[in-house]
């Protein structure tokens, strides 16, 4: 298994859009307070909407605004069923 980076703090959005929640598995709080990376896959963004396509664009809209300097996210979560929906 890689090693991952532990202690990178990690900047929220302020306010989050309906139906969004962010879930913490991989982070700790610092000395100082701060919530950090604690190595490992580290958050889960989740979104309910009215439409798949519209929840991923709401999840990814919130993973773009999340900071990080060690962040990665999959780009590709849905994409199989969001290129079924789509019309031929």
């Amino acid at each position: 298994p890689e090693s991952y980076p532990k202690g990178d703090p990690i900047d929220f959005p302020t306010s989050l859009p309906a139906g969004v929640s962010i879930l913490h598995a991989g982070t700790a709080n610092n000395p100082a307070g701060k919530i950090v990376t604690n190595g490992g896959r580290v958050l889960g963004v989740t979104a309910l909407a009215p439409t798949l396509q519209h929840a991923a664009d709401l999840a990814y809209a919130v993973c773009d605004q999340i900071g990080c300097a060690s962040k990665y996210y999959r780009r590709d979560i849905g994409a199989r069923q969001l290129a079924r929906n789509r019309p031929a």
